[in-house]
């Protein structure tokens, strides 16, 4: 709960400064470890869609953020950002590692089967993949992660089998769109 409030409070102060700067709300929320608060949240309400649907917003308005100059800054803040977990010896030893990247916070957050959320986190990968080569290198890793925690046979593994089972068709054009960026920003044919 403490997370919560702080969290919100983090938010409160950011809106009076909106007006001054299109991306200064974002960079308040993010210089006050805005982004760890979300992950965290994140990774204890595992399986609350609504939870996560809510952080899954927030994480895409970051996504979005552009500086004075029009630039896109969310991408690279949310690919950039590692943590320490706050509050959570529990998942500090779960996780047997100090910091943690928001791309694999993200990533984990597919676990939850509520069609929304897996669509939000499916629709940010695929932006985090295209941003960059240190994007593709996290999100690839990340979904490498996932993929052997869920004794998967392939990376892409829940991707496919939503396209193929699941019946949004949001959720379904958005595993293709990211199969597709994997496939297409890979640059060792190897990897593909």
């Amino acid at each position: 709960m403490q997370e919560i409030a702080r969290l919100l409070s983090v938010f409160s102060k950011s809106v009076v400064t909106k007006n001054t700067g299109s991306s200064s709300l974002i960079e308040d929320f993010v210089s006050a470890s805005g982004i760890t608060y979300l992950c965290t949240l994140g990774l204890h309400n595992i399986q609350d869609s609504h939870w996560l649907a809510c952080i899954l917003d927030i994480m895409l308005a970051i996504l979005d953020t552009q500086d004075a100059d029009g630039v896109n800054i969310g991408c690279g803040i949310l690919v950039e950002h590692r943590f320490v977990f706050v509050n959570s010896i529990y998942l500090f030893i779960y996780f047997k590692k100090k910091k943690y990247h928001a791309v694999q916070a993200i990533t984990d957050m597919f676990e939850n089967r509520h069609v929304e959320v897996r669509l939000k986190v499916t629709k940010l990968l695929t932006a985090l993949m295209v941003y960059n080569d240190e994007g593709l290198l996290k999100v690839t890793t990340a979904l490498r992660a996932y993929s052997d925690a869920h004794n998967n046979s392939s990376v892409f593994e829940e991707f496919v089998r939503g396209v193929y089972f699941e019946t949004d068709l949001n959720f379904r054009c958005a595993a293709l769109q990211l199969i597709n960026a994997a496939l297409g920003y890979m640059p060792e044919i190897d990897e593909r």
